[in-house]
């Protein structure tokens, strides 16, 4: 009988992330001193003083509509209330974490998109940006060759013609309006979308050649930029990895 012996779980299998490693930084880089344990393969980029820093990844883990107002994450990504989550060029800001739910982690965010279990979101720079401009109904300015394009007469119009009394009793250009100039008639008002798309927090340098433990200080890592990675394991998202070149996912 062996006295004093007391059982230990195993360590957990580490999932693969590189398939092959093809090139590096020589002699690795520092990476600023991270909130939360950086995994393996998570993507680095530069802040405004050029410390580099993890883009959090925030993997899904239940199926979510688009009304949604929280989505289940799955944890240790590093998630805190404030962050900016995107998906495809929509981001929005998380406003409350519940870190208690078994499993997950509960973001409360509205993205207004649908998500799928397994999908990678990313830490944006930002909220993404929409307006709406109203274009009113009248006669606006346009060139002879514009599809649609009306010339300007003072009388007798025809086919392809309007009557300058009529162009400048609803005129929205930016000129005075004369017989022979071109105009095109928007009958009914109309609204454009314009705004900003959401963006990675830091644009992407290198993945993290090896895991990072949090509050530890600035650590020399090894920092990859040519590779094959596997899609189920790496801890970054399509939109990231879209700007990293020298990354391929199996």
């Amino acid at each position: 009988m062996e006295v004093g012996f007391k059982y230990k779980e195993p360590l957990a299998k580490k999932p693969i992330v590189f398939e092959r490693i093809l090139g590096e930084k020589p002699g690795g880089g520092m990476v600023a001193n991270p909130a939360f344990n950086l995994p393996e393969g998570i993507a680095v980029g530069p802040d405004a003083l050029g410390a580099r820093k993890p883009i959090k990844c925030y993997v899904v883990q239940e199926d979510a509509l688009a009304n949604a107002t929280a989505v289940r994450i799955m944890k240790n990504s590093g998630v805190v209330a404030g962050d900016f989550i995107g998906k495809g060029k929509i981001a929005a800001e998380s406003t409350e974490v519940d870190y208690d739910a078994a499993g997950y982690d509960l973001v409360t965010v509205s993205l207004g998109v649908a998500l799928t279990k397994g999908d990678r979101l990313y830490q944006a720079k930002a909220a993404s940006v929409a307006a709406v401009e109203g274009v009113a109904a009248g006669y606006y300015d346009a060139l002879s060759t514009d599809e649609g394009a009306l010339k300007v007469v003072a009388s007798d119009a025809g086919e392809g013609e309007v009557l300058l009394a009529t162009v400048q009793a609803s005129y929205r250009g930016s000129k005075i309006v004369a017989e022979n100039d071109y105009v095109m008639l928007v009958a009914v008002p109309v609204a454009k979308v314009t705004g900003v798309d959401a963006e990675p927090v830091y644009f992407p340098e290198y993945l993290l050649g090896c895991d990072v433990p949090a509050g530890e200080g600035d650590k020399l890592m090894k920092l990859v930029n040519i590779a094959v990675v596997r899609k189920e394991t790496v801890p970054v998202a399509d939109e990231v990895l879209a700007l990293m070149s020298g990354i391929k996912k199996v």
